[in-house]
């Protein structure tokens, strides 16, 4: 949108975004990994003309993305088979007091050679956010150019990624004495995990102010 306010003043504004949902592949059925990434870009300037010689330019800019991607059940209860299984509450919840829409999320099983898969995810809505704001004066005067700016931004940033998972491998029911002779599936019936992890990490920036101002004389 282009306006022409008066014979001295001019206005502009721009938007534009995109949005974007997909459907990734999972290890098995009943298991999706939907995901968006979505963004927005607009800005606006305004020209004041004082004189001929004296003019003032004004622009606004904003910036966002936000990239949210998932694994989770298409159907059943994540708690109810969380709580069947065994796993402790602490271990397989909690993730709400983090900023994520489930509290409980069903651990990834990792059997070496056979399956892996389970729920988490990651991202942020938004990602990431710029704002700015700046100002440009100028002036002609004789052989001389003058001009003075100012440059305001703020930025956010949030990211967060969730989930846990049990890996189970030969090891634990392998022979000492004859390597190679373990079964992963074997060490997953017997409840003899190799490992366990759990992440709830938190990357955020909130308001980060940066500021810049210059006079030029030419």
């Amino acid at each position: 949108m282009d306006e022409y306010l008066s014979s001295k003043d001019i206005a502009w504004f721009r938007w534009n975004g995109s949005m974007q949902r997909r459907q990734g592949p999972s290890s098995f059925d009943g298991l999706a990994a939907p995901g968006t990434t979505d963004a927005q870009n607009w800005a606006g300037d305004y020209v004041h003309t004082f004189s001929p010689t004296t003019v003032l330019n004004v622009t606004f800019g904003h910036n966002a993305l936000d990239n949210l991607a998932s694994t989770t059940f298409l159907s059943g209860n994540s708690l109810a088979a969380i709580q069947q299984t065994g796993f402790a509450s602490n271990f397989a919840c909690g993730y709400k007091q983090w900023g994520w829409s489930a509290d409980c999320l069903l651990p990834s099983l990792s059997i070496s050679g056979f399956i892996s898969g389970g729920e988490g995810g990651g991202g942020g809505q938004p990602l990431t956010g710029i704002n700015e704001i700046r100002a440009d004066f100028s002036k002609f005067r004789g052989n001389h150019t003058f001009r003075a700016g100012y440059d305001f931004q703020w930025q956010r940033f949030w990211s967060l990624s969730t989930g846990e998972g049990v890996s189970f491998v030969a090891t634990q029911t392998s022979n000492p004495q004859a390597p190679g002779t373990g079964n992963a599936l074997a060490s997953f019936l017997l409840d003899v995990p190799d490992s366990a992890s759990r992440r709830a990490t938190l990357a955020e920036i909130n308001h980060q102010v940066t500021t810049a101002a210059y006079v030029q004389d030419q």
